[in-house]
Parts: structure tokens; sequence; C-alpha cells
């Protein structure tokens, strides 16, 4: 299980919900901010 979290977590990081290019879900949050949260809420 430990090897899938590894795969799964880089994947959505990468490409994000709310698009770091677009910043439409994340236009308050700064894109260095973004890939923070997300790690953290991944656990």
């Amino acid at each position: 299980m430990a090897n899938e979290e590894k795969e799964q977590q880089p994947i959505p990081v990468d490409i994000p919900t709310g698009n770091p290019g677009t910043d439409n879900n994340n236009s308050p949050q700064p894109k260095d901010l973004d890939p923070v949260p997300v790690e953290m809420d991944k656990g």
C-alpha cells in the first residue's frame, strides 16, 4: 500500500483540481502554497 500511496501522491500534485496555470479554485492561494496543503492532506 505504501508504494501505491507514493505513486498516487505525485499524480494529483502535478495535476491539481484547480490547475496551477488557471488558478480558478486556488485564486486566493499562491502556487507555492497549493502543493504544500495538498501533500499534507494526503498524509
